[in-house]
């Protein structure tokens, strides 16, 4: 298990929350469920840095944007692009040479042993016929593409794949090699694809939690205007986190099955519960997607949606956030620039958990990953229009009431909580402008999340 899994799953059985609506409900002493609303560590990564040119500066040793000796750094690496470039048309020159040679001796040796080594041949070629194999004793053998190698049924990977991903044996599938892109998309194979498949009533609603996205006021109209038995972390309160059984109980009006769907430890119990299948629950919340979609099942698929903020704003709103709980005197003491070159700041966080890439640098194939998933897997709603968003979320999952009474008080709790919300950062907070050096800062940290965010958009 990581350090981030065991840290989280410390932080969860320390938590004791507050009841539902209260003005407090968001507020924790413990300093991992100080990062968000719910309980995430913060992925590991590099130092904070920028690059200007072709150099990299860590803000750690007091660069900025623009360097004293930018200009000298520029000539100097001009020149070494001058001599690589020679370099390399040299190299260039004495590979044309080696291959020349080594297909004069290809074809002189070829013609050689055509002459002194026709009988044996035959006799392979026999041989391998006999065997059920037409000329060669691989299968596959000059197909570097993954998707195409054979288990050891007579498969490819991709078909072992459909296969399995539609409740296939799998004995019947056979020993499956699969790269890292094939064991990815087969780990959210439990959550529903909106684009390609019809609705399905047996799908539970999953709200992915970005957190400081409006996360935190959806668990509220989720319980107090929906009345929708949801798994989130208060499933775990009164003592239930011990129990046996998947259960439903009561908190403040509002009801919960007694899992803690926040954190990876409560994903592997609720999947050791069978939660999915036990019938007892109408949506899930969580941050975790790949650990989330093992809790689902074939016969009851997790139906995903997500509320997106815009990353520059929501990492501000993180940094109010942070700076307000008790336990983190550091950041309290910080001003947004300092928060933005510390290593408290998030680094990309929706498309490392997207992709599920936690630690190390990120690239472009990180994001290509991201936007896939997301296309895929997830119906998108924005923060900035809260209460269309909630519409369609509504008219995505159906829930709808029969009773025009209660259907009126419904839509009222909604548009209440919707307006004022729930953890929601003081209005006099101060907030840097575009074109401050924090805003630059916290738009280099979160540069792959801005343009996930501007694809969600679209």
């Amino acid at each position: 298990m990581s350090d981030r899994s065991q840290a989280t799953m410390a932080s969860t059985a320390s938590r004791r929350p507050l009841p539902l609506g209260s003005a407090t409900y968001q507020e924790r002493t413990d300093p991992y469920y100080s990062y968000s609303s719910t309980f995430m560590d913060i992925p590991k990564r590099q130092a904070p840095s920028i690059v200007y040119g072709d150099n990299q500066y860590d803000y750690e040793g007091g660069a900025t944007f623009r360097h004293a000796g930018s200009t000298t750094k520029a000539l100097s690496n001009l020149a070494q692009k001058k001599y690589e470039a020679r370099e390399r048309q040299r190299a260039i020159s004495l590979l044309s040479v080696l291959f020349a040679a080594a297909l004069v001796i290809h074809l002189t040796t070829s013609d050689y042993f055509s002459q002194i080594m026709p009988q044996d041949l035959d006799k392979t070629a026999s041989l391998n016929f006999a065997n059920g194999q037409a000329g060669t004793s691989k299968v596959g053998r000059g197909d570097s593409a993954n998707s195409k190698r054979q288990t050891n049924k007579g498969m490819t990977n991709d078909e072992a794949m459909e296969k399995v991903a539609l409740g296939g044996d799998n004995a019947e599938v056979g020993a499956i090699t699969l790269d890292a892109d094939q064991e990815f998309w087969l780990s959210l194979s439990n959550i529903s694809e909106h684009t390609t498949e019809d609705w399905n009533a047996t799908d539970i609603p999953f709200f992915w939690h970005v957190p400081r996205a409006g996360g935190s006021t959806l668990k509220a109209i989720a319980g107090t205007c929906l009345d929708l038995v949801q798994a989130s972390e208060t499933g775990v309160t009164e003592g239930h986190g011990h129990d046996e059984s998947v259960q439903v109980f009561e908190v403040k009006g509002a009801k919960y099955v007694n899992v803690d769907t926040t954190s990876i430890g409560g994903l592997a119990r609720a999947k050791q519960l069978n939660l999915a299948d036990s019938g007892s629950l109408d949506i899930v919340f969580s941050s975790y997607i790949k650990e989330s979609a093992a809790v689902f099942s074939e016969s009851h698929k997790g139906r995903g949606f997500v509320l997106l903020r815009d990353p520059i704003e929501r990492a501000i709103s993180m940094f109010y956030y942070l700076a307000d709980q008790p336990g983190n005197p550091d950041i309290a003491d910080m001003t947004v620039e300092e928060y933005a070159q510390s290593t408290r700041i998030e680094n990309n966080w929706m498309v490392r958990y997207l992709s599920d890439q936690m630690e190390g640098e990120i690239n472009k194939s990180a994001l290509e990953k991201a936007k896939e998933a997301l296309k895929r897997k997830f119906v998108i709603g924005l923060t900035n229009e809260y209460k269309e968003s909630l519409y369609r979320f509504t008219k995505y999952n159906k829930w709808t009431l029969e009773d025009e009474a209660v259907q009126e008080k419904q839509d009222n709790c909604v548009s209440h909580l919707a307006e004022f919300g729930i953890g929601v950062n003081n209005a006099d907070k101060k907030r840097p402008e575009k074109g401050d050096q924090s805003w630059a800062l916290i738009t280099w940290q979160n540069q792959y999340d801005i343009k996930l965010y501007e694809y969600g958009i679209e």
